[in-house]
């Protein structure tokens, strides 16, 4: 019974916490603009549910426009100049599609072959890889086919980046941008003990935080008992006035027997 007990309240906890840094997090990344609808004159946002901030959000969120979807494709063409590498420049294309599907506005896996294999000719990244593309039938290449060729590439190319140390990285101009190897500076044992240090803090705060939910429930529990006793106390003290009122109207003498009070008019004196 305890545990069960000790896990509703972890749970509760557990809620709590979800609930705040949603909170949190929503009114971080978003402006001011678009929750100040929520936001009350004293208290601000606090009590003001996560929950309520994102159905507020969705419910004034228009959606992607057709002209918003085609500002997307042209966007799409520079991505090759930001990814980090082939997989992330994957992903940003495929990621984009999924945005445009959702507008009901898709775009098709033959615009993504265009779009990356022309990123790639244009940059001059990787000329083989180039070639074996341009080599292969038209119903080859399709988006499927590019990734998996594209990803072999890079793999070798990383291979050779790695083995150099690092002296081949190309610049940032082109298709991809691959960061130098550099070695992780080491953390100094001051930092480590800070890092431990909140760590304690936030161990001790929860566990604050949940001794003052079991104390709060324990008194909840002794207050329930006491209410319960004195409802009991109250309940008999009732019967048993119940009782003796009974008990006192079937000792009263009749009304004409009562002295000093007149009888009526008419009987025998």
């Amino acid at each position: 019974m305890e545990a069960e007990h000790q896990a509703r309240i972890n749970d509760y906890c557990l809620y709590v916490a979800a609930e705040r840094d949603v909170q949190r997090f929503v009114l971080a990344v978003i402006e001011d603009t678009w929750v100040c609808e929520l936001k009350h004159s004293t208290t601000f946002y606090t009590q003001v549910r996560g929950i309520s901030l994102l159905a507020h959000l969705q419910s004034i969120c228009s959606g992607l426009h057709a002209l918003d979807a085609l500002a997307l494709q042209n966007e799409m063409k520079g991505f090759h100049v930001t990814a980090e590498g082939i997989p992330e420049y994957i992903n940003a294309l495929e990621d984009s599609q999924k945005r445009s599907a959702r507008a009901g506005q898709p775009i098709t896996e033959i615009t993504l072959v265009m779009i990356a294999s022309n990123a790639m000719l244009t940059t001059g990244q990787f000329p083989r890889a180039n070639d074996d593309w341009e080599e292969l039938r038209a119903l080859e290449r399709t988006w499927a086919k590019w990734k998996a060729l594209s990803r072999d590439v890079d793999k070798k190319v990383k291979i050779k980046l790695k083995a150099a140390g690092g002296s081949d990285q190309p610049g940032a101009a082109n298709a991809v941008m691959y960061e130098p190897l550099v070695e992780t500076p080491a953390v100094d044992a001051a930092a480590f003990e800070g890092y431990f240090e909140n760590l304690a803090a936030v161990a001790v705060n929860e566990k604050a935080v949940l001794e003052q939910l079991v104390a709060a429930n324990a008194t909840l529990n002794t207050t329930n008992a006491e209410l319960s006793a004195t409802v009991a106390r109250l309940s008999k003290e009732n019967q048993n006035l119940q009782c003796e009122c009974t008990a006192a109207r079937k000792k009263t003498p009749a009304a004409a027997a009562v002295p000093g009070r007149p009888r009526p008019i008419g009987h025998g004196k």
